[in-house]
């Protein structure tokens, strides 16, 4: 080899060593970020042309959102990414790529700067108050504190905004663009509704009279959007005694392989009374919702507090949104002193504030909320009286059903979805006399079950819903698929014997008269010796 060619042998391979230490420049990458074109190979690299030192986002990216890794990888734009801030400037990746929620999207409202560099952001405003002055029953009401009682009976009320938002419309009174809510929802349909209820011409003064009743407490929210965190609306504690200092606090647990998102969680207690009364009203709002009396977010620890906790018995629940390890969005829930899906109650989990004693260091795992396992018209395999279950076959696998908190009714006129309905609304009153027990379920009855899973091959089930069954039942008492003398043995048990009574067989009262007798053995006699369904 020339002492040339060497020369230059020896210069190829430095250009390559240093290249190939230095961080990959992928122009392609540019596209693959929202709004990448905007800054260019700067996000990503100190050196704005590309290559050398990498920024603490291009750091991110490298480290974990290349598939496949290494130089040849594409970034995987998602919400994980999206809701980091790289740079340590306060505004997440997303926000300076103008796509907060990592989905693709961007919004042209949003400021475009770079998330590599900690001097390149948009200062994030706080929003500016909607209300500048509330006051109700001649009490100036101050935010997120214990304000003083205000006097129950017909109270005058004024409520002053800071621009003009008011308006009138046909249905009433309307603010524009901002969302009110009340804990519980009485104080906020007591203000709507007032018969005296009037702006001002400037549209910038709601007034208003309204008949507060006596042991009234409430928590209000103000803000210019439902999903702002609380800690960035205006929020009011008031009633018409004086408010408990007892606070519920504590903090969700996440699990493993999930991270959280920028979207707020919430801790939500709610009433018991409340949420019965609500049941019983039976009106079109969900019953939890009436029966809210306090909220409070989650703050980055999954801590949370709700203040001025009234004594009582609370069912407690959280929510948060978080991100999976494949980088989607999904929410994790929890739910204290209730099933969800039954509605029934735990007392021994409830949350109990007594003589205005604060409930402190609760510890709550999140978990993915169960879904729904709807199963159609499938035959009974098997009857377990004894341990509330029977079996069914399900896509080629014998899937055990466990009744033990399940609604068990006899299909009528009306079809499964109108009776889910009925089960899901609570009215369930309107099934009671289609309601039969588990002891009156027959190997071959027709069934429908919606629950939710506890295993692969086990389902707990929320409502199991039964094809009206033949006048005649089958004489296959075991199941075994004939008709022998081990059923003649469990009929010969139950017979003379009548519904209630002990020994009472209702598969063996084979024309569902309420008496195992002579008829019975009249049918179950022409059945012996031959395989279920005749032969």
């Amino acid at each position: 080899m020339s002492r040339l060619n060497s020369h230059r042998l020896i210069a190829v391979f430095a250009i390559v060593f240093i290249g190939w230490g230095q961080a990959d420049a992928r122009p392609f990458r540019v596209s693959q970020l929202p709004n990448g074109s905007m800054i260019g190979c700067a996000s990503c690299h100190v050196n704005p042309s590309g290559g050398g030192t990498l920024t603490p986002f291009g750091s991110a990216i490298n480290s974990n959102y290349l598939v496949p890794s290494g130089r040849t990888g594409n970034v995987q734009w998602n919400a994980m990414l999206a809701m980091l801030d790289s740079d340590g400037d306060g505004v997440s990746n997303g926000r300076e790529l103008g796509d907060p929620d990592g989905d693709g999207m961007t919004d042209a409202s949003i400021q475009v700067t770079n998330p590599g560099d900690p001097n390149s952001f948009v200062p994030q405003q706080p929003a500016t108050p909607a209300v500048t002055s509330f006051v109700i029953g001649g009490v100036t009401l101050r935010e997120d504190v214990k304000n003083p009682p205000v006097p129950s009976g017909m109270q005058r009320f004024e409520i002053a905004f800071n621009s003009p938002v008011l308006s009138q419309t046909v249905g009433g009174i309307d603010i524009e663009g901002l969302d009110f809510v009340a804990f519980p929802s009485e104080l906020l349909e007591l203000l709507v509704s007032a018969p005296d209820l009037a702006i001002s011409e400037d549209r910038m003064r709601l007034t208003g009279t309204v008949n507060l009743p006596e042991g009234a407490i409430y928590q209000m929210l103000i803000g210019r959007s439902e999903v702002a965190p609380i800690a960035e609306v205006q929020q009011y504690f008031l009633g018409t005694v004086e408010l408990s200092d007892a606070v519920v606090s504590g903090v969700g647990i996440l699990p493993e392989g999930f991270t959280l998102s920028d979207t707020p969680g919430a801790a939500v207690l709610i009433d018991l009374e409340l949420y019965s009364k609500a049941l019983m009203e039976r009106d079109d709002i969900d019953s939890f919702e009436r029966a809210i009396v306090r909220v409070a977010n989650l703050n980055e620890q999954l801590a949370f507090e709700l203040k001025h906790v009234p004594d009582g018995s609370y069912v407690l629940t959280l929510g948060h949104d978080v991100v999976d390890a494949q980088g989607n969005t999904v929410e994790l829930v929890a739910f204290v002193g209730i099933n969800p899906f039954t509605g029934e109650i735990d007392p021994a989990s409830l949350i109990q504030v007594v003589n205005g004693a604060s409930v402190t260091d609760l510890q709550i795992m999140l978990q993915p909320p169960l879904e729904l396992v709807d199963v159609r018209e499938v035959s009974v395999q098997s009857v377990d009286v004894e341990n509330n279950s029977f079996s069914v076959q399900r896509n080629g696998q014998q899937v055990s059903v466990d009744v033990s908190q399940a609604l068990t009714i006899t299909l009528d006129q009306r079809n499964p979805e109108d009776i889910i309905a009925i089960f899901f609304s609570g009215n369930v009153e309107d099934l009671a006399q289609l309601i039969f027990p588990i002891s009156d379920l027959m190997v071959g009855d027709t069934v429908s079950i919606l629950g939710f899973p506890i295993s692969g091959t086990a389902i707990q089930a929320l409502i199991v819903i039964r094809q009206a069954p033949s006048q005649t039942r089958s004489a296959d008492l075991d199941g075994d698929g004939d008709v022998d003398f081990s059923d003649f043995l469990l009929f010969a048990a139950a017979f003379g014997k009548n519904e209630g009574e002990p020994g009472y067989n209702a598969g063996a009262d084979l024309d569902s008269s309420g008496a195992v007798n002579f008829q019975d053995f009249l049918i179950f006699a022409n059945a012996f010796g031959k395989p279920v369904g005749g032969g």
